[in-house]
């Protein structure tokens, strides 16, 4: 939820910037979202495992 907020209060305040960043924005996401990924099926830990796997469903989001 904090994320959304961000990326509203940056689409309101600074649209120029954000319409020049976005690209690369969806980008990084992406390889978060595939890092992120990789890492979850690493753990062990059932509880680190859903950590990890909501990190990488909230990047989608803010995609």
């Amino acid at each position: 939820m904090g994320e959304d907020v961000l990326i509203l209060i940056n689409t309101k305040l600074l649209p120029h910037v954000h319409s020049m960043f976005s690209l690369w924005l969806m980008i990084i996401g992406t390889i978060q979202i595939i890092y992120v990924a990789s890492t979850t099926l690493g753990q062990q830990n059932s509880r680190k495992r859903i950590a990890y796997s909501s990190v990488s469903h909230m990047e989608i989001i803010i995609i």
